[in-house]
């Protein structure tokens, strides 16, 4: 098998039109260009490529399928029952497989699935790294998120305590390449 072995591996959680479709337009136009950036930079350097898709909802959304080589030796796709991306075995054995000690993550809902892999991923040791611009909230139809408007940005500061966030948005390739 062929991939870039430096420990660093990318996840890109829930990208599916179930969840895509909450987005605002210039939400959505941020969140997929800085995923394009990401993917073809994993796919150019072998850089480990984890698809986490919740079973329900399909596969990623065709933008960014189009940029995927799903057969390729650096990808792999991981199905998830919940909420958590390492919520199976499957998922913790090819992080081991990779070598992975740090994960990218990307992806939705950054207050509930992203934030439910990144505490699993804390807990077992990973290290996490995640920029604004690579995750996202979309609107939700529970009314208790509506009425609090920090239900958009309660995520930062976990993510900032447990890993290394970039607020201010940040450029995928270089997270990839440094």
């Amino acid at each position: 098998m062929e991939f870039q072995n430096n420990g660093v591996g990318v996840a890109l959680i829930d990208m599916q039109e179930g969840f895509v479709d909450r987005l605002s337009d210039s939400d959505y136009e941020t969140l997929v260009e800085s995923q394009i950036c990401l993917v073809q930079e994993c796919m150019k350097t072998k850089t480990p490529l984890f698809l986490m898709e919740t079973r329900e909802y399909g596969s990623m959304i065709d933008v960014l399928n189009r940029e995927i080589d799903r057969d390729a030796s650096n990808v792999a796709i991981l199905s998830k029952r919940g909420e958590d991306g390492l919520d199976n075995l499957t998922s913790q054995l090819w992080l081991a497989h990779f070598g992975i000690d740090t994960l990218i993550l990307t992806g939705m809902s950054a207050s509930f699935c992203v934030l439910e892999t990144a505490q699993s991923l804390v807990h077992f040791g990973y290290r996490i790294v995640t920029a604004d611009n690579l995750i996202m909230n979309g609107w939700t139809r529970n009314p208790e998120y509506r009425e609090h408007p920090d239900y958009l940005t309660k995520h930062q500061g976990w993510y900032t305590e447990h890993g290394v966030y970039f607020s201010e948005g940040v450029d995928p390739q270089e997270l990839i390449r440094a």
